[in-house]
């Protein structure tokens, strides 16, 4: 395990005196969701119809922990598990709908029968409205909480394993994920859901000792060489969306391209905190001088024009030269044209410059580029153990955009207005945990991924 990723698991509870229930929570991801969200301080209830298992993880870990018999395609019992929560607990802060069976895998859609969709869309979907259905009435009336969802990769990738029941269940849970971001953010309730690649769970592998041999076989088909996908890391994505860290979300050697200020400086200083030996890279040599005399040990400034090639060739050799080897690369360097300039009035050397700084140093126009560079990237590099990520974070007022820092206060407050999600502010500090969670062997896994920090803003 890095540095970034244990000085992150071993900092404050993240989950400190949180309620939460997590149904399919007695084996598989769910248990270790449980086991996860306990050890952060969570006060959780495991759901689950397996009462055996349930109740024997209960008692595992002990204080704050325990166990209610729920099938979720049930809403009698979802109810009375969301008000048995509530009544004990006085509030509910996540609400981790996680239950979910395969249904046959091999039949093609001419053998399916009713009773076998009905109970694959009860159980997956079903269930999944259920709970967020009880949830939510008793979040709205907080104006705060958190709703997740387990869906699948399926979503994204066509063909795999899995019945046409199972499938049509996740792709379900996608577009409600969606479309309760969108209705509840103005309760300043988050809507966020996981779609794991395939894990060697008792679910997927009822023969636990094959386990071992399901994950190196699921590792070879997969881009990124030298890991493999366990409950843990499904579970530390849970962590990460239900913290406070990603409020706004509906290892040793780390480089930060340019903004000695604001989501720059803020993610240095972070990444530092977390263990990581930082450089900080910038044309603003004053203020990037400073942020590391500030930092101290383990924290550097490089002189750095991110469009000159030299430059970037420099700033991470003497990286290597330094530390003997570069864990983290964060480009973040970015500049604004005139917000409100006319496509007919912008000159060449404006479009230029942009591009010059926003895009070309990453290889391939605009921010849509970089996200395409960005999967482009995860496919190529994947191969070599590397993972490729990007940050879509909404209007955040650094002086990239308010130069003005007396007008910061009044900036933010009108970007919250226009978004969707109520009662939180989107600041530096939030882009900067999604770096975090991204750098870290927490997302291990995670490879590709667009994290859009908006507070549901693009799906409302």
């Amino acid at each position: 395990m890095s540095s970034v990723s244990s000085s992150l698991a071993s900092t404050l509870k993240r989950l400190q005196n949180k309620v939460a229930i997590i149904t399919g929570g007695a084996s598989g991801i769910g248990a270790s969701t449980a086991r996860v969200f306990h050890g952060n301080g969570a006060k959780v209830v495991i759901a689950d119809i397996q009462d055996n298992k349930g109740k024997s993880l209960a008692e595992e870990l002990g204080p704050n922990a325990s166990f209610i018999h729920c099938d979720v395609s049930n809403e009698n019992d979802v109810r009375n598990l969301v008000d048995s929560t509530t009544a004990k607990q006085g509030k509910l802060d996540i609400m981790y709908n996680n239950a979910g069976i395969l249904g046959s895998t091999m039949s093609s859609i001419p053998d399916k029968t009713k009773f076998e969709i009905d109970q694959v869309i009860g159980v997956n979907l079903v269930g999944s409205m259920f709970g967020a259905k009880h949830a939510a009435r008793v979040m709205m009336s907080q104006r705060n909480g958190c709703i997740l969802f387990t869906a699948s990769v399926c979503t994204a990738i066509s063909g795999l394993l899995a019945s046409n029941a199972y499938v049509a269940s996740k792709y379900g849970i996608l577009g409600l994920t969606k479309n309760l971001a969108a209705e509840l953010g103005p309760y300043g309730i988050r809507v966020n859901c996981v779609s794991p690649y395939a894990v060697a769970t008792p679910m997927a592998a009822p023969d636990q000792s094959k386990a071992s041999e399901l994950e190196e076989s699921w590792a070879k088909m997969s881009n990124l060489k030298g890991e493999s996908l366990k409950a843990e890391g499904v579970a530390n994505a849970a962590l990460y969306l239900a913290s406070d860290e990603a409020n706004y979300v509906g290892r040793e050697s780390g480089n930060f391209n340019r903004r000695s200020k604001r989501i720059g400086a803020t993610t240095a200083t972070l990444f530092h905190k977390n263990g990581a030996k930082v450089i900080i890279a910038d044309i603003q040599d004053t203020k990037g001088e400073a942020l590391a005399n500030k930092l101290g040990e383990d924290a550097c400034y490089i002189h750095c024009d991110v469009t000159k090639e030299d430059d970037i060739r420099n700033l991470t050799d003497a990286a290597i030269a330094k530390h003997g080897k570069l864990d983290i690369m964060y480009s973040n360097a970015g500049i604004l044209d005139r917000p409100l300039s006319c496509i007919m009035d912008t000159p060449k050397s404006e479009i230029d410059q942009i591009i010059g700084i926003n895009l070309e140093i990453r290889i391939v126009v605009s921010k849509y580029g970089v996200l395409g560079l960005t999967k482009n990237l995860a496919a190529e590099l994947g191969q070599h153990g590397i993972r490729v990520n990007c940050i879509s974070p909404y209007g955040v007022a650094t002086p990239l955009i308010v130069p003005n820092e007396a007008e910061i206060t009044s900036m933010e407050m009108s970007l919250a207005a226009m978004g969707n999600l109520k009662g939180e502010i989107l600041k530096p500090e939030g882009v900067a945990q999604a770096a975090l969670y991204l750098a870290s062997d927490e997302a291990n896994y995670v490879s590709g991924l667009n994290l859009v920090v908006d507070g549901g803003f693009s799906i409302s």
